[in-house]
């Protein structure tokens, strides 16, 4: 007896694909008729029908039977009729018979494989059949097959009709999902005609003219069926863009290097240029790239070997794509820490977590970059030569730089940790190297570079951003001297430690340890939120606070400002629960990174934070009126001259149990029983309760008309009916109760926490944005103090509109007693008159 059998012409490649062939067992006077519907994959209570079909010159013999997984013994179930399987053999026409293999309420044990065989004489042949049955609901899936199993056209059964799937969002992503529909738990690929043509059958376009097709799909990597998919609109079928599977029998080895770049239209990777792929949950997919900074593409580059940094563009930008092109994007919010060295270090989101809708897909907003050489940097080239002198210790000395054919030096002033890291490596001291601030002799040489900006990373003069000069002899305390590692150093396991006589009480400068340095921690907008974290790091579990030392102002000795612009939730216990908060005013990211006029002192708490009660005294109704606080056992009024900044609205009404916004105006004290010291307040907007805030202190009583009041939004208040819009520069524009105002913007008041709520209020499609200083326009016709302008505002992270927001006054106004709402200029510290702006990004 001869055996013909589809499944001994399966082999596995290197991917884990079935390698296919074309031939159809015919064995003569036998064989199979092609297509069929070799895959099924559908719910509990459901029916299947298996159909084999023959095309042979007399009527052959059929025989079903189960292959059990376990043991690999094949089971009949022919002359079975238990209530759920029956069998049904008969000619068709011509020489073809057709036998059915009905299953009716489908159990999740009818799962596995069943094979039909077709015996003639002598002869026989066998075809198989894989099914699976899901416990929960899911729309019946099968493949149209014309060669093997678990290979063909993906067809889903809606409205008691069949429809396939085109090329329309339908990518590896999408084939791995209903190959897992179908039981196969490595996923697939997806296939085409235009280069697949074993898939599909040369007669498939007469047969199928009128067939419906679903012209959209779009799966999450952690689908598990086709059911959990989002699908688009049915269309008659375009017999051009139907696509097919083939599902693995094995996993996709997992690559050492998780980034790799393609350029589309070419069986090539690129080694330098081209769209970013990543591989995630066994698919390769393109990266997002809204949202993607200098960070993301840099650790991009060093992950692929490459430490000069790059360039990020979107794809529509430098290919062309088609409709045949099965990758899409796998990934979303791609965020680096700066200075990653690998992927890995970075935190992301898989495509379409929280919305499975999202536009990020083949059509051009994908990521490309361009990994930069050293030549792209800087077009006078690399062939700048460094030395140490005026130290007989090899690894140490006064840095010299050959220019012009003669040696000369550069100022200290500006090289710094992240200079001298440079120039170590540079000289070939691969773990770097610091600064030494002793005095040395001076080179008779000039100075070459009196200013210079470099990254930690920086690995050459060329990675950094500098100036040549011209000085005509070097100054003993301005020429730089380094020493440079010979050895690793180690890494603390806590990366925060306090500087100072009373550092084991808590009580110091605060340094974090980053990229092998200890540095300084900027403390702008930081509070006791920041404070308590750092605290609990660093053991005291009782929180802290924000002091300033600003005697640090200015020093060149100091480690670099390894961190800033942090915010932390309250009761945070871990770094990564903070988010950075960004500004885009140049001065004030300077005075972070350069003076230490801001570096953090620390104060822990041995004590839990005392609980202070408050109260709205005078007003019309629970949500407004005077702020006391109730001090020493009695009520104090909270004094205004000082400033109350909008933060401090946030936490006393978040203390009262409102959950809007609320706003602040100041005039003449209402409460006569107040104690004979008035409380300066200052809250950074995260504390619970105002005895949580940095400050909390007594001044000596103020004859004036500078208390506080507050107002804290309800739900029906008119201020959560604000809407916003955008002038053509970006300027934004707020309507309220029929008036039009302008934000002031200023310094670091208005940063991309707010940008992105009022992007959000435009279109909530808008995922974050980017805040502008726009300066104002001055004319004989309009005068900046009398425009409506919302001087203060302070929006919490995470909110989606202003009247969720807080809002206060310049105490330097001339009318801070009319409260937010009303004129006033937006002038800064330099007399600028600033607007906020905002840029909005999906």
């Amino acid at each position: 007896m001869s055996v013909a059998s589809h499944i001994l012409n399966i082999n596995i490649n290197e991917d884990g694909l079935i390698k296919l062939h074309r031939d159809i067992p015919n064995v003569t006077g036998l064989e199979f008729i092609s297509p069929y519907f070799s895959n099924y994959g559908t719910g509990e209570n459901s029916k299947i029908i298996l159909r084999c079909k023959v095309k042979t010159y007399a009527e052959p013999y059929f025989e079903w039977m189960r292959i059990d997984n376990t043991t690999s013994a094949k089971i009949k179930i022919n002359d079975t009729d238990d209530g759920r399987y029956l069998i049904h053999t008969k000619k068709v026409r011509g020489r073809r018979y057709i036998s059915k293999l009905v299953i009716r309420n489908t159990i999740a044990s009818d799962s596995g494989t069943i094979s039909c065989s077709v015996r003639r004489l002598t002869t026989v042949i066998e075809r198989q059949f894989k099914v699976k049955i899901h416990e929960s609901g899911l729309n019946p899936t099968r493949i149209e097959s014309y060669t093997h199993v678990g290979e063909g056209v993906v067809e889903i059964l809606q409205r008691n009709k069949w429809n396939r799937f085109t090329c329309y969002g339908f990518t590896a992503v999408e084939a791995s999902v209903v190959c897992r529909s179908l039981g196969y738990p490595y996923g697939g690929e997806a296939r085409t005609q235009s280069d697949e043509r074993r898939v599909f059958d040369l007669h498939y376009r007469k047969r199928n003219e009128n067939r419906m097709c679903i012209f959209g799909i779009r799966c999450l990597l952690k689908d598990t069926d086709i059911s959990q998919c989002y699908k688009q609109k049915n269309d008659k079928c375009d017999i051009d863009l139907v696509v097919g599977v083939t599902c693995r029998l094995q996993p996709l080895e997992v690559p050492d290097v998780p980034v790799r770049l393609v350029i589309p239209g070419f069986d090539v990777l690129n080694s330098r240029e081209g769209v970013v792929e990543v591989f995630l949950n066994d698919v390769w997919g393109f990266v997002c790239y809204d949202g993607i900074g200098q960070f993301e593409v840099d650790a991009l580059c060093q992950t692929l070997g490459f430490r000069n940094g790059g360039v990020g563009y979107q794809r529509q930008a430098i290919y062309k794509f088609t409709l045949f092109d099965l990758s899409r994007a796998v990934l979303q919010n791609l965020s680096c820490p700066e200075n990653a060295l690998n992927y890995n270090e970075c935190s992301h989101l898989e495509w379409g977590e929280g919305c499975r809708s999202c536009q990020c897909d083949s059509w051009g907003t994908n990521l490309v970059i361009r990994c930069w050489t050293k030549a792209e940097i800087n077009h006078s080239g690399s062939g700048v030569r460094v030395r140490l002198a005026a130290s007989n210790i090899e690894h140490e000395g006064r840095v010299e730089i050959l220019h012009n054919n003669i040696w000369g030096t550069v100022t200290k002033r500006w090289l710094g940790y992240p200079g001298a890291n440079m120039i170590c490596k540079m000289i070939g001291y691969k773990y770097g190297g610091v600064p030494i601030f002793d005095a040395i002799p001076p080179t008779p040489g000039p100075v070459w570079i009196n200013y210079i900006k470099c990254p930690l990373d920086a690995n050459d003069l060329l990675d950094c951003y500098f100036k040549w000069v011209n000085q005509d002899i070097g100054v003993m305390d301005e020429d730089i001297s380094v020493k440079c590692r010979t050895e690793p150093i180690e890494v603390p396991d806590v990366k925060f430690r306090l500087i100072g006589p009373r550092n084991d009480t808590g009580k110091g400068r605060l340094e974090y340890f980053r990229d092998g340095y200890w540095g300084s921690v900027c403390s702008f907008h930081m509070g006791t939120s920041e404070a308590s974290l750092f605290c609990h790091i660093l053991g005291f579990t009782y929180g802290g606070y924000i002091l300033i030392n600003k005697k640090n102002y200015g020093r060149s000795d100091l480690g670099p400002v390894l961190l800033g612009g942090i915010e932390c939730p309250w009761n945070s216990e871990d770094l990564d629960q903070c988010s950075e908060r960004l500004w885009t005013f140049e001065d004030f990211r300077n005075v972070c990174s350069f003076l230490h006029q801001y570096d953090v002192e620390l104060n822990c708490r041995s004590d839990p934070f005392p609980d202070y009660e408050i109260q709205l005294f005078g007003g019309n109704s629970n949500n407004e009126g005077q702020l006391l606080l109730k001090y020493h056992d009695k009520w104090s009024t909270v004094y205004y001259d000082h400033g109350f900044s909008a933060t401090n609205v946030a936490v006393v009404c978040k203390q009262l149990g409102y959950r809007h916004g609320g706003e602040m105006h100041t005039k003449q004290s209402v409460y006569e029983n107040s104690r004979r010291k008035w409380l300066i307040l200052e809250c950074n907007g995260k504390e619970q309760n105002v005895g949580h805030c940095n400050t909390v202190r007594e001044e000596d009583y103020h004859y004036s008309d500078n208390a506080v009041f507050i107002k804290c939004y309800k739900t029906s208040d008119t201020e959560l009916q604000m809407t916003v819009s955008l002038e053509s520069d970006g300027k934004v524009i707020v309507h309220r109760q029929g008036e039009t105002w302008k934000i002031c913007a200023y310094d670091w008041e208005w940063d991309d926490v707010g940008a992105t709520t009022v992007c959000r209020m435009i279109n909530n499609s808008f995922s974050n944005g980017t805040a502008t200083h726009l300066s104002y326009e001055l004319s004989s016709q309009n005068d900046p103090e009398m425009e409506n302008s919302i001087q203060l505002l302070y929006c919490p992270r995470g909110v989606s509109r202003l009247g969720d927001c807080f809002y206060g006054r310049d105490p330097d106004t001339r009318a801070r007693w009319l409260g937010p709402w009303g004129p006033g200029d937006c002038a800064n510290d330099k007399y600028e008159v600033l607007r906020a702006g905002v840029r909005c990004h999906i």
